[in-house]
């Protein structure tokens, strides 16, 4: 209370004299426009015939869909492919390998 009642009998000068402005900006000193409604919703928004609630998700996500498509494609026909044919190469050389342990053995036990 002591507080109100100094500041009320205080007499400060006013902020149009003080500090000095000068008369030019005055004249440009206005206050802020005031946001109007507009009366649009983000569905009456279209960009071309796609609203903008559904075309922000289509661009989010799309890239992600397109990636998914080309990372299965490859991965059932080419990385299928790579190890089909590295499992053949592989049954080959275990088939030399296979041959000529036979053939150790068959030196050994002969000369026995």
């Amino acid at each position: 209370m002591c507080f109100l009642s100094v500041n009320s009998q205080l007499k400060l000068p006013k902020p149009s004299n003080f500090p000095f402005t000068p008369p030019f900006a005055k004249s440009k000193m206005s206050s802020p426009p005031t946001p109007t409604p507009s009366g649009r919703n983000a569905e009456d928004i279209k960009v071309g015939p796609i609203q903008v609630p559904l075309l922000v998700p289509l661009c989010l996500f799309s890239p992600f869909f397109l990636t998914f498509i080309v990372f299965v494609t490859y991965r059932f026909t080419v990385v299928r492919y790579r190890n089909r044919k590295a499992a053949l190469a592989q049954e080959g050389e275990q088939e030399v390998v296979r041959k000529d342990v036979e053939m150790q053995v068959r030196k050994f036990l002969g000369n026995s």
